[in-house]
């Protein structure tokens, strides 16, 4: 699939937030390391079935 560049720009900025947001919480003992493990292997399959093309049947 072919990213516009506003495209590639919003996606990194989101990946920057949850990366801050995820570093913030781990500092400030909100949350552990491994919490935030699980977080990110959920936010990353959420983020590929978003960006996974439709099939389409012919």
């Amino acid at each position: 699939m072919h990213h516009q560049p506003m495209q590639h720009t919003t996606d990194l900025v989101v990946f920057v937030a949850v990366l801050v947001v995820g570093v913030v919480l781990v500092m400030s003992g909100r949350t552990t390391a491994q919490d935030m493990a699980v977080l990110g292997s959920a936010l990353s399959a959420l983020f590929a079935a978003w960006h996974r093309r439709p099939v389409r049947r012919a």
